[in-house]
């Protein structure tokens, strides 16, 4: 190695702050000096671990599922999504969450609709999917709009 190359444990160093570090090598290590072995890092799912739930406690989605399969619960349930968008989100530009709403449908809801999973629809409403034509259709359908104001919506959700 050069007097300018960096060795990588010289490099990056392990912080207990965000700060990072770095090292410059100084002198020429010898060449009899082993390379050091890389460490493997995992990571365990795609995001951070889910809390597990107290004794005694129920989470929100399950308490949504309980009201979901007593009628009446569920009737209150539509009808406060659309008290939601209305009173809550009626001064904002139109997007597909407050089309969802308007509906008294929950993301699982309209997933199920369309024949898809939630975080797809989770997604859409962030901006964060491009979505396909016969989607958008099937979308339009359960919404009861028409493609023109589904786009108008959709490109809200991307601004």
């Amino acid at each position: 190695m050069t007097p300018t190359t960096r060795r990588l444990e010289e490099s990056f160093r392990l912080t207990k702050t965000s700060e990072s570090v770095a090292h410059v090598a100084t002198s020429t290590p010898a060449a009899t000096t082993a390379p050091p072995s890389a460490k493997v890092l995992e990571f365990p799912g795609n995001g951070p671990a889910a809390a597990p739930v107290p004794p005694g406690y129920t989470t929100i989605d399950d308490l949504i599922e309980e009201f979901e399969r007593d009628p009446a619960a569920k009737e209150e349930l539509r009808r406060g999504r659309q008290w939601l968008a209305k009173t809550v989100l009626g001064d904002q530009p139109q997007s597909l969450r407050v089309l969802r709403l308007r509906k008294g449908m929950s993301q699982a809801q309209l997933a199920a609709a369309i024949g898809t999973q939630q975080p797809h629809i989770a997604r859409i409403e962030s901006g964060h999917a491009d979505v396909r034509l016969e989607t958008c259709r099937r979308i339009a359908q359960v919404l009861g709009v028409d493609l023109n104001t589904l786009d108008h919506a959709l490109r809200s959700e991307a601004e």
